[in-house]
């Protein structure tokens, strides 16, 4: 009875494990598939904008139109700086629902409005057409991408190029049509895709206004960024998606890091132990042999596990290099507590204050990353459970 309790409990185990690895697996898939961008993501209200930037021109008679383009014109003369240590940027806008009709019909979808280079920054997946022309964006036409899932509600086909669309009284020529890639994060089930400039003309009031660059690599652009965007419009969160790629799966990392090092404990006992076999055995030979006959089994025997314990030696570096590059890459990661006591009130206030920020605005992808970063740390407890449950020990009656 016992013995078969055992059993029951070690396939459950071997179950549970399984399912921790699997989990955690695709979580750290998916969390690699979000791109390593710097984004800033603040209201696109016009009092807000303008009241946080201190010009003279705020107040409830600004219009939309007004704001969105003062916006547009103003990350051009501030980017300069920033252009230098980022590859690409774009500025874009999004708001979760807006009405699309046809002569067949109408929908409500998501809505971004994007500026130059968004594609760039943000690359999808184009079933039919073209992304709209660089002069397209910069001179504000009505054209119009929209996701296939849209594109079938609107028209009944996909095939929907240089179909009409008509977006708050207004008409836009569809030009392309995308793979719907709604994923974690997003707000909106169906997405159609407008210059940024189309929108200020149109003055279609957007929700949120996100600028985004790709940083080069090493190229410390967080802080420039950051200031770059606090400089174009205050009021908003910034977002390093590298770090916070690296914090999702930091449980991860450290439970892959001690499942190696116990490896490499096992494998450095087993090691030792040849070495010690080896010393046994050749004893044993040169009672009935010379020296000289067992050299090359010698020489043989001592290169192999010379090799050998480069090997180990390689595995622990990797080891640890693991272990350290979060805080090699951002040293933000060591909190100031643990260098210097007297931070700890500081510490404790700044988590007070961050807590009862007013407004706390995440990207898609900022989201995607809480997700599947809460969902890899479930994993590794999972994991651990059946772990423990493979080490419990029962008596046997």
């Amino acid at each position: 009875m016992a013995a078969s309790k055992n059993t029951s409990i070690s396939k459950l185990a071997l179950f549970v494990i399984l399912s921790g690895l699997l989990l955690m697996a695709y979580s750290l898939w998916e969390i690699e598939r979000t791109p390593g961008l710097l984004q800033y993501v603040v209201l696109a209200d016009p009092e807000i904008g303008f009241a946080s930037n201190g010009s003279g021109d705020s107040g409830p008679d600004v219009e939309p139109t007004s704001f969105l383009q003062q916006r547009i014109e103003l990350l051009e003369e501030t980017v300069p700086a920033l252009e230098q240590m980022v590859s690409a940027y774009t500025l874009a806008g999004s708001t979760t629902q807006v009405a699309l009709s046809t002569e067949f019909t109408g929908a409500l979808a998501g809505l971004r409005a994007v500026g130059r280079d968004f594609f760039v920054v943000y690359p999808a997946l184009l079933l039919l057409g073209r992304f709209p022309h660089p002069e397209e964006i910069t001179q504000g036409e009505r054209v119009i991408l929209l996701d296939e899932q849209l594109a079938l509600e609107l028209f009944r086909m996909i095939e929907a190029i240089d179909r009409e669309v008509e977006l708050q009284g207004e008409t836009y020529r569809v030009i392309g049509v995308l793979r719907n890639q709604r994923r974690v994060g997003d707000d909106a089930d169906h997405y159609a895709i407008i210059p940024l400039t189309a929108a200020a003309k149109a003055g279609i009031q957007l929700e949120t206004l996100g600028l985004s660059a790709v940083p080069e690599p090493r190229g410390g652009a967080r802080l420039t960024f950051a200031e770059t965007a606090q400089q174009w419009m205050s009021g908003g969160n910034t977002y390093d998606l590298r770090r916070e790629r690296v914090g999702a799966s930091i449980w991860a990392r450290f439970f892959g890091c001690g499942v190696g090092f116990a490896a490499l404990g096992w494998l450095i006992i087993k090691y030792a132990r040849s070495i010690g076999a080896l010393k046994a055995h050749m004893r044993e030979k040169l009672i009935n042999q010379y020296i000289t006959r067992l050299l090359p089994y010698l020489i043989f025997h001592i290169l192999l596990r010379a090799i050998a314990l480069a090997v180990l030696a390689g595995l622990a570096a990797a080891l640890a290099n693991l272990l350290l590059e979060p805080i090699q890459a951002f040293p933000e990661f060591v909190p100031d507590i643990l260098v210097e006591p007297t931070e700890i009130v500081k510490t404790f206030w700044n988590l007070r204050r961050a807590e009862s920020d007013a407004v706390v605005i995440r990207t898609p992808q900022m989201i995607r990353l809480l997700y599947f970063g809460q969902l890899c740390n479930a994993a590794v407890i999972l994991t651990l459970a059946g772990g423990c449950l493979i080490f419990r020990r029962r008596k046997v009656y």
